[in-house]
């Protein structure tokens, strides 16, 4: 199946012309994802028994099949991890705004600036980073939000694994949003070519500037229950927050809220910037440090220093409400 032709987005005359096109091209990246899966798991059955779990299924034993294989009473399809949601809604956002409704950009000039990674072109940037952002509870851009990650996960549900379970699709980024993003170039949304995407569901770094309800609330519009395999938003709060019991209670009604307004799966890590930064320079002074990366838990001082930025580059919240 060869790439669709999508056309020059300099021919795009509205902005849900350029919405369909990026659609198409999604479609046909999960496609090929589920393609390249259903060659893994036939190398897999084929190749790689897995004996050690299949023994403790009282049907693979009955079956005198792998699991593998289709020994377990359930099959599953497979897992689709998606990253850089955030990237996407607000490269979507930013084209409508600045490019079909304001008409402050024409394509020309945006690509010109991307091609160039913004070299050059820093008031392009600027208004790129200025345009409405996913995270501040803007309904504009919630709705793209809504919108588009339904399509995602409608796509992926869409396919099975060849012992037929559906596949399913999942936020939880792990970290591999740093190495995605490490071959990916310059975005509309304002970052630079290499940099981190997004983990999970949270907003793009340093974007999410109306606090932590108004997050809640963007993240609350996405339809969480398309997303059995698990999301995930990743919050950093200052430790200031929590000099007193009134800190910690509207903590803990910021945790209500989350429950209350359906999303799935956060994580805090509860540390100032200065000192993880402390940390990256002087890692034998902070070897306790525990961080929440994306999905696990580890010490700073052991992450890769990519890894390190990225949770340093998150934004820090110093009020609950």
């Amino acid at each position: 199946m060869p790439v669709p032709e999508t056309g020059d987005p300099r021919g795009f005359k509205t902005y849900e012309d350029f919405k369909n096109a990026v659609k198409t091209q999604i479609s046909y990246l999960i496609k090929k994802s589920v393609e390249a899966a259903h060659i893994v798991q036939t190398i897999m059955m084929e190749k790689r028994p897995m004996l050690v779990v299949s023994v403790t299924h009282d049907t693979c034993i009955d079956r005198a099949l792998d699991i593998e294989c289709g020994g377990a009473k359930y099959d599953g399809g497979y897992t689709f991890l998606l990253v850089g949601f955030a990237d996407t809604i607000n490269a979507l956002a930013t084209v409508k705004k600045l490019i079909y409704d304001d008409k402050k950009l024409t394509w020309d000039e945006l690509l010109t600036a991307l091609d160039n990674n913004f070299e050059g072109y820093e008031q392009i940037r600027q208004m790129c980073l200025a345009a409405p952002k996913y995270g501040n509870d803007i309904p504009e851009v919630d709705e793209i939000a809504s919108e588009i990650t339904q399509f995602m996960a409608e796509e992926v549900r869409q396919y099975r694994g060849l012992l037929g379970g559906r596949c399913e699709p999942m936020t939880s980024a792990v970290s591999v949003h740093v190495a995605h993003g490490s071959y990916i170039g310059a975005l509309p949304t304002g970052r630079k070519a290499w940099q981190p995407l997004a983990d999970g569901l949270s907003p793009m770094q340093g974007t999410d500037t109306q606090g932590p309800t108004a997050t809640l609330k963007s993240v609350s519009k996405i339809n969480h229950q398309l997303f059995p395999a698990g999301t995930l938003l990743n919050m950093k709060l200052d430790p200031s927050l929590f000099k007193d019991e009134r800190g910690t209670g509207s903590f803990m009604n910021l945790i209500k809220s989350m429950c209350d307004l359906g999303i799935y799966h956060s994580q805090y890590n509860v540390v100032s910037p200065e000192i993880l930064m402390d940390a990256q320079k002087y890692p034998e002074k902070h070897r306790d440090l525990l961080v929440r990366v994306a999905g696990y838990s580890a010490y700073f001082v052991e992450l890769g220093k990519e890894v390190q930025d990225d949770i340093i580059s998150r934004t820090t919240l110093k009020r609950l409400i």
